[in-house]
């Protein structure tokens, strides 16, 4: 039996080395799609605004969907990362047990 676990902890390294690499390489792009997504978002805004001030009611509905769907976006890209940290714990865990 410890035989078996310590081949399992040997296989969990590159699993944990790869899940790192994918967690870094998604934060980073997370962070850098803020800079695009963020001022998207307040244009939108702004153009809700604008499309409600002038009684533009499908144009509304439009752009409020396209701002809901770049929030999905932002949020399922924290979604993502946090689980991809997740498995890593998990994983570490497995590692010092």
């Amino acid at each position: 039996m410890k035989v078996v676990r310590k081949f399992l902890k040997i296989m969990v390294l590159p699993l944990m080395l790869l899940i790192g690499i994918l967690h870094f390489i998604l934060d980073v792009m997370a962070k850098l799609s803020c800079y695009v997504i963020g001022p998207l978002m307040l244009f939108l805004f702004g153009c809700g605004v604008y499309t409600v001030v002038k009684h533009l009611w499908n144009q509304t509905v439009l752009l409020g969907l396209m701002e809901a769907a770049c929030f999905l976006a932002l949020f399922g890209a924290s979604f993502v990362i946090v689980t991809l940290e997740s498995w890593n714990q998990h994983l570490a865990a497995f590692l010092h047990s």
